[in-house]
């Protein structure tokens, strides 16, 4: 049987994006790096490196592909 494994990515708009990054990174630690998001690398239950990473961030104009809704069936 096939499964997902992760996540590749995860964007969303904001009206504001730099002031919804800076309040992601004062209230929850999150490394918000110069292009305005972070990369967090997957790992297993025991902290190792599993091979993957799944991207954050927030955007103004994010393109139509990261904002369209997934396809409907299978």
């Amino acid at each position: 049987m096939k499964r997902v494994t992760g996540i590749g990515g995860i964007f969303f708009k904001a009206k504001d994006a730099a002031a919804l990054r800076a309040w992601y990174q004062r209230h929850l630690g999150i490394d918000v790096q110069a292009w305005g998001g972070t990369a967090f690398p997957w790992t297993d239950s025991a902290g190792k490196p599993a091979g993957g990473t799944t991207v954050w961030g927030p955007c103004m104009r994010c393109t139509r592909s990261t904002t369209s809704p997934a396809p409907q069936g299978s």
